[in-house]
């Protein structure tokens, strides 16, 4: 198993495992690293604001410089006087560099930009594709950077996750967590709460929408995931139904659903304790 020292730029993911203001630091120490090799930092450091971060270079043309634009009565290089054509070379050797300069950094700040799309949290990738590397940082800089506080009267600062973090650790946590003794009421009721949350942070996983990825999907197969091991009847049911996709339906719904199954089963349980324990005399 690599160690965290042993990785490379290449072997970076947000999957990593790490503490989350750890995974945040290394993550963006490796980008940083990367594009600080290739002199691409400046153009997408998240720490500056937008307008002291460098634009990508542009030549100061899009198209070659024509004869005629020298010479209004000239159509080719060769009718320009001696004069004109020493302009015309200038200029067009000038646009020769601008041109290949641009497109050696363009090349850099691109490659940065695919490191940055193949190791951001999956879910993030479909709505920042069309975003230019410093707008993707700024993005999750202000999602994932932990919070430095020093408490009144202390001496040291203390890491705080980022609100946005927390919630989705906490989503995380209890995708994973078994129920154990927790009732099932106040299971759901932390349910329905996180997905609150994270439906007014805006947080992909918990509450998506788009034509391709219907709103609350992605939140109710997590829950469905998390009630499989002691409800595998009602996940597999409900998996069903939600795959297709002209079926209507939200995630508070199936807490519903899952909360009234729940106690229907509880009570189908209860009387068939009471119907063994009655003995006629």
């Amino acid at each position: 198993m690599p160690t965290k020292s042993s990785k490379t730029v290449a072997e970076t993911s947000w999957d990593t495992g790490l503490h989350p203001e750890d995974q945040w630091g290394y993550w963006i120490t490796q980008v940083e690293s990367m594009a600080t090799m290739l002199n691409v930092w400046h153009y997408m450091d998240p720490n500056l604001p937008e307008d002291q971060v460098c634009p990508a270079p542009v030549a100061s043309r899009e198209t070659y410089l024509h004869p005629s634009e020298i010479n209004p009565e000239a159509t080719n290089s060769l009718q320009l006087s001696k004069e004109d054509h020493e302009l015309y070379r200038r200029i067009v050797s000038q646009f020769n560099g601008e041109w290949s300069w641009a497109e050696h950094v363009r090349s850099k700040i691109n490659e940065v930009n695919n490191f940055i799309i193949a190791n951001m949290f999956p879910e993030y990738r479909y709505i920042l594709l069309d975003k230019t590397p410093y707008e993707k940082l700024v993005f999750l800089k202000q999602r994932f950077e932990p919070i430095v506080r020093r408490p009144k009267g202390a001496t040291t600062y203390r890491i705080e996750d980022s609100p946005r973090q927390r919630v989705r650790n906490a989503w995380r946590d209890l995708v994973r967590r078994p129920i154990g003794k927790t009732s099932i009421n106040k299971w759901l009721a932390t349910w329905s709460k996180l997905y609150e949350e994270g439906k007014a942070m805006q947080i992909p996983e918990i509450a998506y929408k788009s034509d391709e990825y219907p709103q609350d999907r992605d939140a109710i197969y997590d829950f469905l995931h998390a009630v499989q091991p002691f409800d595998e009847i009602f996940a597999v049911l409900w998996r069903e139904k939600i795959e297709d996709p002209n079926f209507a339906i939200s995630f508070h719904d199936v807490l519903a659903a899952f909360r009234n199954h729940r106690n229907v089963k509880g009570a189908a349980k209860s009387q068939l304790a009471s119907s063994a324990a009655w003995r006629p005399s």
